[in-house]
């Protein structure tokens, strides 16, 4: 009976078989807003701009319109990036359509199997949104004015994290050897230093440090925590698409065995995931372009359809998807919980 159930949702129209397997991964998944302490900080830089406060001076976006807003309850503020979300999951399903084809569903799957996916709803309210929408932007089209905004995005919200996306599209240029990635790679490696550069200039340096000083204090305890938990964090970065990249790097042209490609989307998201305290986020927010670069690739090059046609078919990927649980590892080494913060908020 479920074979067939799956088997009805999978012929289903591209619209409702997007709408029900969104809303099973919503079940599945859970949503998880951002700790009101995170949103007070980013207030608290928006009252004091153009003087910074803390590290988050420096994430012009959501400063800004926190200011702009007039610093909003809470409540309303979870509001507004849930839209902002729903615009995110809108833009990816309608390139992928664009892009798939006959195919969609199956990419659909595919992209919903990695974290990036996922993460803006278990940190609704956060500037990860950002900066992995823009990468879904610039990643997913072909045109050069979409990687400006992408770039524009991900460095409104956080600059020193666009620097290393930089050196993973770096690598990845460098291995893939495609004029579009070294494009990619130019501008946002351009737009980020000099973001980065000009943000000191303009607005100095912020009474609590800032990030890499932050990251290199607590580097040597994050390390030696990961330790404990080190197959939980690896696995953690790309969840169910470890199946993906794995039977993308069996196959004998798979792209990702170049050694470039492979420090590109795997190794540098997996290192930060293990060497900053924000465990699984860091890894997945700033490898999202890369990997996005990658499947796109793939996608339209049709390479990824004929090595899973040989290993998995859609009803795999969807068991996969809707059973291999999704493991979010937190600062302090916890699960990420699905709801913790409303049930806080509301309930408690």
């Amino acid at each position: 009976m479920i074979s067939r159930q799956v088997s009805r949702l999978l012929n289903a129209s591209n619209l409702n078989f997007t709408l029900i397997i969104m809303a099973l991964l919503l079940l599945k998944n859970g949503v998880h807003p951002i700790g009101q302490d995170w949103i007070s900080w980013i207030y608290s830089a928006g009252r004091s701009f153009p003087q910074p406060e803390n590290y988050l001076s420096y994430s012009l976006f959501p400063v800004l319109m926190a200011k702009i807003l007039a610093y909003p309850d809470f409540v309303l503020w979870w509001v507004l990036f849930l839209l902002l979300t729903a615009v995110f999951y809108l833009i990816v399903f309608t390139s992928i359509n664009k892009a798939a084809k006959s195919e969609y569903k199956k990419w659909v799957m595919i992209f919903l199997s990695f974290p990036f996916m996922i993460t803006p709803l278990y940190y609704l309210g956060h500037y990860d949104l950002l900066t992995i929408g823009g990468a879904v932007v610039a990643g997913l089209q072909n045109r050069k004015i979409f990687v400006f905004v992408g770039a524009f995005l991900a460095i409104s919200a956080n600059p020193e994290q666009a620097v290393f996306t930089s050196a993973c599209v770096a690598a990845l240029a460098l291995g893939s050897r495609l004029p579009w990635h070294k494009y990619v790679a130019k501008v946002w490696l351009t737009l980020s230093i000099t973001a980065f550069i000009l943000l000191r200039i303009f607005l100095g340096s912020a009474e609590d440090g800032n990030r890499a000083k932050i990251i290199f204090g607590q580097l040597r305890d994050v390390v030696l925590n990961s330790a404990g938990l080190l197959h939980l964090i690896i696995f953690s970065v790309f969840s169910v698409g470890w199946l993906i990249l794995g039977l993308i790097y069996n196959s004998n042209s798979g792209p990702i065995r170049n050694k470039f490609v492979l420090l590109a989307v795997v190794v540098i998201p997996v290192l930060l995931s293990l060497s900053i305290l924000d465990r699984t986020r860091i890894g997945v927010a700033v490898g999202a372009l890369p990997l996005i670069l990658l499947l796109k690739q793939l996608m339209d090059s049709n390479s990824l359809e004929k090595i899973l046609k040989l290993n998995i078919t859609q009803n795999h990927l969807f068991y996969a998807l809707l059973l291999t649980p999704t493991v979010i590892i937190d600062t302090d080494g916890s699960l990420r919980l699905p709801y913790l913060e409303l049930i806080n908020k509301f309930i408690v």
